[in-house]
């Protein structure tokens, strides 16, 4: 952890809660759709990929 970092959580002479965990983030464009997920799946799981 960076002492910028550090700084930016104190707040007069008392630590915050680190907010991290908490941030909504944007689902990535390239993020696969549950039908294309299966699909892999579906060809990784076959015999021949044993």
């Amino acid at each position: 952890m960076s002492i910028k970092t550090l700084q930016r959580w104190r707040q007069e002479d008392e630590m915050s809660d680190d907010k991290r965990p908490e941030v909504i983030r944007p689902v990535p464009p390239s993020k696969l759709t549950e039908a294309e997920r299966e699909h892999i799946l579906a060809a990784c799981n076959q015999d021949e990929y044993a």
